[in-house]
């Protein structure tokens, strides 16, 4: 059998006897468990962000001996601080906010950065160890912090609270303290009697004064300091004052850091002992430098992008926020447009809309990616990065930019203006849908849409494609586009090849330059070609003729999309239509009609017109000259002699009944055989003879 066995153990501490021997069995059993609550921390503004906590160990008797019991776990590993903010009433604001920096089981004391100058906070330190964590503290005092820049005395600022009055060091000296945090006072204050004190006056200085100590009948000569950033001084930096001096003013510091100081008196006997440190003292911050000019990276982007890069200035410290970006056409930045980079992946700013000519489109900003992969973009050091796609530009256009960052401090100034550069040269941007301005089936569509921008470079072509439907499947592209600019930078063109009335166009268009050709435009709205009036038929002819009528029919005319309603015909003497006379009542659909009441002696011309819903289509061409029918008339009687002379006869004749009759010619010869005769030669003839007496002359006597 095979049995597992769990065994539950508990970490005890073996307590050392007082003879020093340790023996066989404890003597006390300490198990391991959470610090105590600690009491609440005192805290003092080191400038208008920064704050110094301190605090005392939890009250716990192997902690106070130094944190451990000899040969077991810590009773504490570190300290942990957070604060919050309070109103006038001194009750809290919002939540919580405890900084991720922790602080190690040997010191008392520790910075919280990045508060708000003019705001009151108060703080809460507790203590942890491999058992757990410890009970918040009590809230220290309120604490006003001062306003932006302000210079600060770290042992002269007041708490917003009234505060009590100093104790008197040497009457409190031999006096028990009640609880942690006054034992914390009275020590300090005595501590502090001879400590120099700090006060932060610029950037890169601190003014130092201190109460001169006993001489002891030997004259001071001169005053060691020392200084460091670390405050166990492990890395300082020496000061010689004059003796008779109490105060100096050290210069040459970093911004934006806390600084610690000691200092010495020097007389002829030697030198005394070191001070205790100071309070850390921080140098006034700065905004960042004036950034260098960006440059332009030499990956692919579109046409319409750029991508820059620029080096992090010099901020002192402090993490820069984010950069303010500006692009112009000129290097001289006149209607720039800004944007700004705040290191998130969803910053993208769009700043107006596009104009033509020489000006630019309006960038949007595109912050890059973290190597992450994660929410904000921003470097290790809490910088945001250093490098934005500008989206939205101009193709074939130079750009120039500029760059400035900004911290919790300010603004840094403007950069130079970068080099410029051109972005790359682009096809023609898409055109917008084509606009229907006219169509006629067999004249085509008149079409027109706005002219793209085609950046600098000339159009050399546009695609005109029509489909049935709006999805363009099966569209076909057109052939033979006549393309025509019009002054308001529109573009019209003429397509051909329209289907009839009825039918759905639908259109889209590109444009060509030397890179390429552009997109498709969105689809067209649908449009039909007009509905117009038939063709003008073609000319009458001649069906049958009439003594004193014509009988005129026609060819149908063509009508596309709708039918023929009816036919008009006008007719005229003259081939060039001079007051021509309409006939009235036709039939409806019939192409033909007997014109009557026409004279046999003139040639008349004809026209037909048609019609449909839309309206009367034009005349056709004039028909050829058509006349009535035309029969000879009756064979007359003979002529009878009225009057004889030498040579002449003159003759008359009686007129036939018929009014048709235009004219009567006479004609005699020498015998009755000639007068018959087809040889014209063997008679003459007298043209228009008058029934009432025509005269025959040329006639020679006796015959």
């Amino acid at each position: 059998f095979f049995v597992d066995v769990v065994v539950e153990t508990q970490v005890v501490g073996w307590m050392q006897s007082p003879l020093g021997s340790q023996s066989g069995s404890p003597l006390a059993c300490f198990p391991l468990t959470r610090p105590a609550k600690m009491c609440r921390p005192g805290a003092r503004p080191l400038n208008w962000f920064a704050v110094n906590v301190t605090w005392l160990p939890p009250a716990d008797a192997a902690a106070q001996r130094g944190g451990r019991i000899r040969g077991f776990q810590q009773r504490v590993v570190g300290y942990r601080v957070r604060y919050r903010a309070v109103n006038l009433n001194d009750e809290p604001v919002g939540d919580a906010i405890e900084p991720s920096d922790t602080w190690p089981s040997d010191t008392q004391q520790g910075i919280v950065k990045w508060l708000k100058g003019g705001l009151t906070y108060v703080f809460e330190v507790s203590a942890f160890n491999d058992a757990g964590e410890g009970d918040w503290s009590d809230p220290s005092e309120p604490l006003l912090m001062p306003f932006g820049r302000e210079s600060v005395d770290v042992d002269t600022w007041t708490f917003r609270r009234p505060r009590l009055p100093p104790l008197d060091a040497s009457k409190t000296r031999n006096l028990k303290a009640t609880t942690c945090h006054d034992t914390l006072q009275i020590a300090t204050r005595d501590q502090q009697e001879y400590n120099p004190v700090c006060l932060s006056q610029s950037a890169t200085g601190i003014e130092l004064s201190w109460k001169a100590p006993c001489h002891r009948g030997a004259p001071i000569i001169s005053y060691d300091i020392i200084y460091s950033t670390d405050q166990a001084f492990t890395e300082s930096r020496e000061l010689h004052v004059d003796g008779r001096e109490s105060k100096v003013l050290v210069e040459g510091l970093e911004p934006n850091t806390t600084y610690f100081f000691k200092h010495r008196a020097r007389n002829e006997q030697g030198v005394s002992k070191w001070s205790p440190p100071s309070h850390g003292i921080a140098t006034l911050a700065l905004r960042p430098e004036k950034p260098l000019p960006p440059r332009h990276t030499q990956d692919s982007c579109a046409p319409s992008e750029m991508t820059i890069k620029w080096d992090a200035p010099e901020s002192h410290g402090i993490p820069i926020q984010y950069y303010r970006v500006k692009a112009g056409l000129t290097k001289a930045m006149h209607d720039c447009i800004e944007t700004t980079v705040d290191g998130h992946l969803d910053t993208q700013l769009q700043c107006g809309s596009k104009t033509r000519g020489n000006h630019a489109t309006s960038p949007a900003a595109c912050g890059t990616m973290s190597p992450s992969g994660r929410k904000a973009a921003f470097t290790s050091t809490l910088n945001s990065l250093t490098q934005l796609r500008v989206k939205g530009l101009r193709a074939n256009t130079e750009y120039f930019f500029a760059v400035k960052a900004v911290n919790q401090i300010g603004e840094s100034p403007w950069s130079d203006a970068s080099h410029g550069r051109r972005t790359k040269v682009s096809v023609p941007e898409r055109c917008g849908p084509p606009a229907l301005v006219e169509g006629t089936w067999r004249g085509g569509m008149r079409l027109r849409w706005a002219s793209p921008d085609s950046f600098g470079l000339p159009i050399t072509a546009y695609d005109v494609r029509v489909s049935r439907t709006a999805t363009m499947s099966s569209a076909a592209l057109q052939s033979g586009v006549e393309v025509v600019a019009v002054d308001s930078g529109d573009v019209d063109a003429f397509a051909q090849d329209c289907w009839p009335p009825g039918v759905d166009h639908y259109y889209q268009v590109r444009a060509w330059n030397e890179v390429g050709c552009s997109e498709w435009s969105r689809v067209s709205s649908p449009m039909q070609v007009y509905l117009q009036p038939p063709e003008a038929p073609e000319p009458p002819t001649r069906l049958a003729a009439k003594p004193t009528g014509i009988v005129v029919a026609w060819e149908p005319a063509y009508s596309p999309g709708t039918p023929v309603t009816g036919y008009r015909l006008r007719y005229a003497s003259s081939s060039w239509m001079e007051k021509p006379i309409e006939a009235t009542e036709l039939e409806d659909l019939s192409r033909q009609r007997v014109v009557e009441d026409l004279s046999p002696d003139k040639y008349y011309y004809f026209q037909v017109a048609a019609l449909n819903s839309a309206g009367c289509s034009a005349w056709s061409r004039v028909s050829a000259a058509l006349t009535v029918q035309q029969s000879p008339p009756n064979k007359m009687g003979p002529p009878t002699v009225i009057g004889k002379t030498s040579t002449s006869v003159t003759v008359g004749f009686a007129k036939p009944a018929d009014q048709l009759i235009r004219s009567f010619r006479v004609r005699y010869a020498s015998s009755v055989g000639r007068l018959q005769s087809m040889n014209t030669d063997g008679y003459k003839t007298v043209y228009d003879a008058c029934a009432e007496g025509t005269l025959c002359v040329g006639l020679p006597p006796g015959k």
